[in-house]
């Protein structure tokens, strides 16, 4: 800490104003996405082409403002871990802080949120990626009889309709982090919501050099069947997608279920209603004065060159060299259990007049077997249970297995609708599995 105070001043420390940068960061973002949001096409068939136009057409402002919007996201994640991390190194999470910690937590799941959904408007090859992970997270908790990751398998799942929500998140989303950010602050007394002249002019000169040092560019049109060998990544933001499948969907919620259960409850496990410890510690070696403007601008560029490599680096892969994907999304309700009986004239008659349906159909159906055999050899063998409190809605499978290459022979099984033919699958190549319940038929594209 004294060693930056000598660096850039007491008052323009960047350690000591962390909630100013992430303040002075939202509005970055925010006037960044409002130029953006003009030339923005909100469909489906004009979103990556607009954001295009703006990166290359427009280079010199649009593309700029692009790569600094997208850098100012990620050096706001930093920010924010960087001020969670001090103020439980100073001890401000204690009982008689516990407002100002626990209303902190929720900002980091809006912020997080904000940030991906973000990514979903560029539809390029990483906004599928990141929205079909999220769909699939999503899924894990089981709220509706289908799957939102069936919205994703097709050439014509995803529509404007549903790209319109995403728009709609992004401006949501964002405004609900303004607001509990001004609600995190109302308790201090001298709240730091403004960074220092010289601490802002550096930050925002930072975000433009790296802008200018490498801008950043789309990935492929997104493409449902398709999935590329390798993508740039966001690290700062996107890392829980390649940690859901590194685990498991039922691992990532655990790990934020209790992530933000353990933030909110520190606070009532303190035993010391006082504030903060302060801890002196001695540094021996000070930068001196006439050398302190040569390390802020070395500290300003070790900043940056942060934030853009792991912007971009290291890439990942959604799959593994040389095999294809498939999707299953099979949704099929089961036989009743009971057959439906007619009521007689005395049973009508006892009913109220808006109850007098002439058939009683119990309600509950019979459990779904799903199997999937490639070449033989059974991937899937599986018995769902009917969804819904009653237990009386239609049964649903999704499964994301990543298979070789090749000629295959593939056999599909839905509660006795059985499906068969050989297929070939390219490296990356993405098949999706449906059962259309219209038609009584498995659906392959």
């Amino acid at each position: 800490m004294r060693a930056l105070d000598r660096i850039f001043g007491v008052a323009a420390n960047p350690l000591r104003n962390l909630g100013a940068l992430g303040f002075l960061l939202f509005w970055v973002l925010a006037a960044s996405g409002i130029y953006l949001y003009i030339f923005f096409d909100t469909s489906i068939d004009g979103a990556y082409a607009s954001v295009e136009r703006l990166s290359v057409g427009q280079w010199y402002l649009g593309g700029v403002l692009r790569s600094v919007h997208r850098y100012a996201a990620d050096a706001f994640v930093v920010v924010t871990i960087g001020h969670l991390a001090r103020e439980w190194a100073l001890g401000r999470w204690r009982r008689n802080r516990a407002f100002l910690w626990v209303s902190g937590v929720p900002l980091l799941w809006l912020l997080y949120a904000s940030g991906i959904v973000g990514y979903w408007l560029v539809w390029d090859a990483q906004a599928q990626y990141s929205a079909f992970a999220s769909a699939e997270w999503l899924d894990g908790l089981r709220l509706g009889a289908g799957t939102l990751a069936g919205n994703f398998i097709g050439g014509g799942a995803i529509g404007d309709r549903i790209f319109s929500l995403f728009v709609f998140l992004h401006i949501g989303l964002p405004l609900a982090l303004l607001a509990g950010m001004w609600i995190h602050v109302q308790r201090m007394g001298l709240p730091k919501t403004v960074a220092p002249r010289a601490l802002a002019v550096g930050t925002l000169a930072t975000l433009l050099a790296a802008a200018f040092a490498l801008p950043v560019a789309s990935a492929a049109r997104a493409d449902p069947s398709h999935l590329p060998a390798t993508l740039d990544f966001d690290w700062y933001l996107l890392f829980p997608h390649p940690l859901m499948y590194a685990t498991s969907v039922a691992a990532l919620w655990a790990i934020v279920g209790v992530a933000t259960l353990g933030l909110c409850v520190m606070p009532w496990f303190s035993h010391e209603n006082t504030t903060e410890k302060k801890q002196k510690r001695f540094i021996k070696h000070l930068p001196s004065r006439k050398a302190a403007p040569y390390y802020r601008v070395g500290l300003y560029a070790a900043f940056g060159g942060l934030i853009v490599l792991f912007s971009h680096r290291p890439a990942v892969a959604p799959l593994p060299p040389g095999a294809a994907l498939l999707r299953l999304n099979l949704a099929y309700a089961g036989a009743p259990l009971a057959p439906c009986r007619r009521l007689s004239a005395a049973e009508l008659e006892r009913l109220a007049p808006n109850m007098r349906a002439p058939l009683d159909c119990p309600r509950g159906r019979a459990p779904v077997r799903f199997t999937l055999v490639l070449d033989g050899r059974v991937l899937v063998d599986q018995t769902v249970a009917p969804s819904g409190f009653a237990r009386d809605g239609a049964s649903t499978l999704f499964r994301r297995i990543a298979v070789p290459a090749g000629r295959h022979r593939l056999r599909v099984t839905v509660d006795g609708v059985r499906h068969e033919q050989g297929i070939e699958l390219d490296a990356g190549r993405v098949l999706g599995i449906d059962y259309d319940p219209h038609r009584g038929v498995i659906v392959l594209p």
